[in-house]
């Protein structure tokens, strides 16, 4: 079996949400300055996520196929709202290493694939799209094998993967009464942004335990907006609200300062933005920056790569779980499932983004929650089916309101 065509295709769909998207809006590391920190909703979130309606907005996202002389094609999701145009430049340039080759030889062509151009220069950028490089050969491999993925990297250690519940907003009521929905859902786990100030995230903080009572975990995101002192302020003044873990406090290369603050607080902390390569995720273990690792497949380059990154961890006696990204569909989550069925050292509750959609281009029923878990599918490849209706309409929504034009989706 050899690869004979590569194609980015992109898609526009709808994320429902009650109200305004995110209240105001959610914080960010930039927010540290005044200047940004005052920007409202207007500035920041309905940029990327523009009004489509009532409760409706926009989103857009790039998805990777790979055809084979066999008949077979696979399908990966490129996420993080990067510029399609460049994707396309470099994906254009990585066909000599794709095309004639067989689907199998992952490995080899990861090899190749970050030896090219340099790309280690370009790691985020690069992880990204060999994420939906290697998430469409995975498809190929396991269709062609008639097996799930899952089955050829180890076999089934989970039978189910659980999942967290997103509480998005700003205001304290309307994130309890999210949280008590989801809750009510059977999500134990409630994960939420903070960051706005020590005021705001006490309270914020304190809605939710008194809403939720003792029974749920509390997983609250600071998205680097502290300081070693700031952080350990606000964490000894919302240990009492029993937080499970609190999500990456300080900034992307303050390594150090989470170790010293690992020491500090009396809850576990969690390191996100820190972990987008196998070398951050060693140095972090290392200094023993953090007690979980947020690592999710397309910030260490696919499959495999967050494979390896399990394994190191296992080895330290960590554990992980998983990262996702804002507006991915269910082609992201299906593929989730079957890396993280394969990994001992996985943790509860890990993140999920496609349930956010008004529709996703996945047909009803592969992604169903049950008390907050969703089964390991067992179909073949990654499991994926699309829903071809919901894909045209996408589509056509993309032409219409996208920017861009390169390989428009068609349905055949």
């Amino acid at each position: 079996m050899k690869i004979t065509d590569l194609k980015l295709r992109q898609l526009q769909g709808t994320m429902e949400y009650q109200g305004t998207l995110w209240e105001e809006r959610g914080a960010r590391p930039v927010d540290i300055y005044p200047a940004f920190r005052q920007q409202n909703a207007e500035d920041t979130v309905r940029k990327q996520f523009p009004s489509a309606g009532d409760n409706l907005y926009r989103v857009t996202q790039t998805f990777l196929t790979i055809e084979t002389d066999e008949g077979i094609s696979g399908i990966g999701e490129v996420t993080g709202g990067i510029n399609v145009d460049a994707l396309d430049v470099f994906l254009k340039s990585s066909e000599p290493l794709l095309i004639g080759e067989s689907p199998f030889d992952i490995e080899r062509f990861l090899d190749r694939f970050y030896r090219h151009q340099k790309l280690t220069r370009l790691l985020p950028f690069a992880n990204n799209l060999s994420c939906g490089i290697e998430m469409a050969l995975w498809d190929i491999v396991g269709k062609a094998s008639n097996k799930p993925v899952h089955k050829l990297l180890g076999g089934k250690f989970h039978k189910e993967i659980d999942f967290f519940g997103f509480v998005q907003g700003r205001e304290p009521e309307e994130m309890a009464d999210h949280a008590n929905q989801l809750f009510d859902e059977g999500f134990g786990i409630i994960y939420y942004k903070i960051g706005y100030s020590e005021r705001e995230d006490i309270e914020i903080t304190k809605k939710l335990r008194i809403r939720l009572g003792d029974e749920a975990l509390l997983r609250p995101d600071a998205n680097e907006l502290y300081s070693e002192g700031e952080a350990k302020s606000l964490l000894i003044k919302i240990a009492d609200y029993q937080i499970d873990w609190i999500e990456q406090p300080l900034g992307v290369y303050n390594v150090d300062g989470m170790a010293l603050l690992r020491k500090m607080i009396p809850m576990r902390l969690a390191i996100d933005q820190g972990t987008n390569t196998l070398e951050e995720i060693n140095r972090a273990i290392n200094v023993q920056a953090a007690d979980v690792y947020v690592v999710g497949f397309h910030e260490t380059g696919g499959i495999l790569g967050l494979k390896k990154a399990a394994a190191m961890l296992h080895a330290a006696n960590l554990p992980l779980n998983r990262h996702g990204i804002l507006g991915e569909t269910g082609v992201s989550t299906l593929a989730a499932l079957q890396i993280l069925a394969t990994i001992p050292n996985i943790t509860d509750g890990n993140q999920v983004m496609h349930n956010l959609l008004a529709e996703d281009i996945v047909i009803d029923g592969l992604l169903t929650f049950n008390e907050g878990k969703i089964v390991v599918p067992e179909r073949p490849g990654l499991g994926i089916e699309l829903d071809r209706d919901r894909v045209e309409k996408f589509a056509q929504a993309y032409k219409k309101h996208g920017q861009y034009s390169v390989n428009p989706v068609h349905c055949d």
